[in-house]
């Protein structure tokens, strides 16, 4: 059996005594290849590091998509750059949803969440009783 370099997989077959030629044949692995295993911005790394010693390409992307998020929710993560292992895209629910509603005896504060912001901007402030 043979192995190649890390960031290379085998394409080849091993030397036997029937063969006239080298058969032993490194390709290199995508995404970096033997230059580390890193994808492209907005895509994440879906496949593991080519150690030298498989039979195929397994430095794989996926594209994370665009980043976009529903109402009642914002984004809690950051946007793909190339280099994690999952999509970084995420969402949160906002407190109080798509519907904000307040319970009685409280109002509302803030907006409410379109999906495009970064942070939970919709609060419920109880109402004193000086404000009645």
């Amino acid at each position: 059996n043979y192995a190649c370099s890390g960031g290379w997989y085998k394409s080849g077959s091993k030397c036997d005594s029937t063969k006239t030629s080298d058969t032993q044949t490194c390709t290199l692995c995508g995404a970096g290849g033997d230059m580390g295993y890193k994808c492209s911005s907005g895509q994440y790394m879906s496949g593991i590091v080519c150690s030298g010693t498989g039979t195929s390409n397994t430095q794989t992307c996926a594209s994370c998509g665009t980043y976009t998020c529903s109402a009642g929710s914002f984004k809690n993560g950051k946007t793909c750059d190339g280099t994690a292992s999952s999509n970084t895209q995420t969402c949160a629910v906002c407190s109080y949803g798509s519907s904000w509603t307040c319970p009685v005896g409280t109002y509302k504060q803030g907006s409410a969440c379109s999906g495009t912001g970064t942070s939970d901007t919709q609060k419920c402030v109880i109402q004193s009783e000086f404000e009645a």
